[in-house]
């Protein structure tokens, strides 16, 4: 079942619309959206959400909300508990459900790009929990109701506090005066623009059935080599030091970079850091 485009009047419910990726799914889908972010409907609460779903009748959840950093029962509640729990009062309302996933499902040190058909197998917390909720769900929906969207490096502006997007963390410490940022040189990611995503999350719900799809942009770069052209496109004047992750603690994933069989690949690395920068320097006023 896939919701071909003008199908009826029923909207999409976006949750976690505060958000990076929610707020641009939201953006995207425009009127057929309704848009909830915490501070509407905090998703710990079922009950809520049962209300939600009866008051607006949704033809699909997309579920935006979760948590990138925490310890390890903390992001199994927030990304696997919770989200199964809301997929099982999907099946009771008749409504799909997406659960938005990500590349640290797989985090081996094997190189290469992952499609669709490879095996996940994540080596650290967040990746593990992100997994665990992507089985959480199938299993209550089946492969009937349940989109999975394994969604790479997402970049973009967003104005709430606490942004754990380590780009953007960079650029408001460059923005700040530092005068050399540490990034990683030894792992590659294929990062697409937060838009771009969103736009391919409406092209998997409209034109295509349920399943596991990878939202991804075309072309990998390291972290370092990002930071760089996001900086310049900027106009930012902070250097920008290569180090091997190992210097930030954790466990090694040296590609993180996402290949797709079922979407087209968003556009190159260069175009979303440069969209990326574009976003910061409007939310600057136009100067750095």
């Amino acid at each position: 079942m896939a919701f071909h485009r003008g199908h009826g009047l029923r909207p999409f419910l976006v949750l976690g619309a505060g958000g990076l990726l929610g707020a641009a799914i939201a953006q995207r889908l425009g009127a057929r959206a309704v848009a909830l972010a915490r501070a509407d409907l905090d998703i710990a609460d079922v009950a809520r959400f049962r209300e939600a779903l009866a008051l607006h009748r949704p033809l699909a959840v997309i579920n935006a909300a979760g948590l990138s950093h925490g310890g390890e029962d903390e992001l199994m509640e927030h990304n696997a508990r919770r989200p199964a729990r809301l997929a099982e009062a999907c099946v009771e309302a008749g409504c799909g459900f997406v659960f938005l996933s990500s590349s640290r499902v797989f985090g081996d040190a094997s190189p290469g790009a992952r499609s669709e058909c490879d095996p996940p197998s994540p080596a650290e917390a967040y990746g593990a929990s992100k997994l665990a909720g992507e089985e959480a769900v199938r299993a209550v929906l089946g492969d009937t109701g349940a989109w999975v969207a394994r969604i790479s490096m997402a970049l973009g502006h967003r104005a709430a506090r606490g942004e754990s997007q380590i780009v953007n963390r960079l650029l408001e410490a460059a923005r700040s005066g530092a005068r050399e940022v540490l990034a990683a040189s030894d792992v590659r990611h294929s990062p697409v623009h937060a838009r771009d995503a969103a736009a391919l999350v409406e092209r998997m719900l409209l034109d295509h059935p349920p399943g596991t799809y990878h939202i991804t942009g075309a072309t990998p770069v390291t972290l370092e080599h990002l930071v760089r052209r996001v900086f310049a496109s900027a106009g930012l004047n902070c250097a920008v030091q290569g180090v091997e992750s190992a210097r930030f603690g954790g466990p090694a994933l040296p590609d993180l970079t996402l290949t797709t069989r079922l979407l087209p690949p968003a556009g190159p690395w260069e175009e979303a850091a440069d969209r990326l920068a574009e976003d910061y320097r409007e939310a600057w006023g136009g100067g750095k």
